[in-house]
């Protein structure tokens, strides 16, 4: 079984694999790279946070990669990297109506006492204005060799704790249709790039996007976190700011 330190290793340097494989492959697929950085505060923060992330995107025909790494520069865990996802998916149709379908891995090492693995399935939908998601997903949070005395397979498989076909869900609405030159929506979700919410957390965020180039996309999004929303008693958990670039180069000019 993989220990906790491999499956960081490995969860860096696949993501960096996928951005260079982007490079080297047909010039007939798309490429779609971000960066972007969240500033803000939550429940569990202690204060001010700021997260910063890398994600790109390999399209090929009908096949699509993706892969992220996060990393917080500022957070109460003191941890440089918290977080990557990879993906593989494929779009089809029914019936005349394209849906694209994924699989995913993502790891969170959160923090030093336990880390989160997480697997699963979405399908994504679109329309000229709405989009969708929906899915289920696979958690297991296991502890590291920090909280199980040094030994990181024992005690800590023993430890681990699973939460099986949790509910991802995703509603979203833009303004104007998704080619236009800029656009503002709003979204209401439990998915992340790098975090699943439990069902009953869901999260509100607008966004906007603006095309100041061929090749570039500068976007924001102001999201607004809640705890126990679909319980009787609905809480604040956090809010943040986010903003990015997205390059996409047209690489079979």
């Amino acid at each position: 079984m993989l220990t906790t330190e491999t499956k960081a290793k490995w969860s860096l340097i696949l993501p960096v694999l996928l951005f260079a494989a982007s490079f080297s492959f047909n010039v007939n697929a798309q490429i779609r790279l971000s960066a972007y950085m969240d500033m803000g505060e939550s429940n569990v923060s202690e204060g001010f946070f700021m997260k910063s992330a890398i994600t790109g995107t390999w399209h090929y025909e009908k096949f699509i990669f993706e892969g992220g790494v996060q990393f917080d520069p500022v957070s109460p865990m003191n941890k440089a990297f918290t977080g990557s996802f990879l993906k593989a998916g494929r779009e089809f149709e029914i019936k005349g109506f394209p849906i694209t379908a994924h699989a995913f891995f993502m790891y969170n090492p959160f923090s030093k006492l336990v880390h989160e693995t997480n697997w699963g399935v979405i399908a994504s939908a679109h329309s000229r204005h709405f989009f969708y998601r929906l899915g289920t997903n696979f958690r297991t949070y296991s502890p590291t060799k920090h909280f199980s005395g040094g030994d990181d397979n024992d005690s800590g498989t023993k430890s681990r704790i699973h939460e099986n076909w949790n509910i991802m869900y995703l509603v979203g609405y833009n303004l104007k249709p998704e080619e236009n030159e800029w656009n503002i929506g709003l979204t209401f979700t439990n998915i992340d790039n790098f975090l699943i919410s439990q069902e009953t957390n869901p999260a509100f965020y607008l966004h906007g996007k603006y095309d100041i180039s061929s090749p570039l996309t500068l976007y924001a999004e102001a999201w607004y976190k809640s705890a126990g929303a679909f319980n009787i008693s609905v809480n604040y958990f956090g809010f943040f700011f986010r903003t990015g670039v997205i390059w996409k180069p047209e690489l079979n000019k």
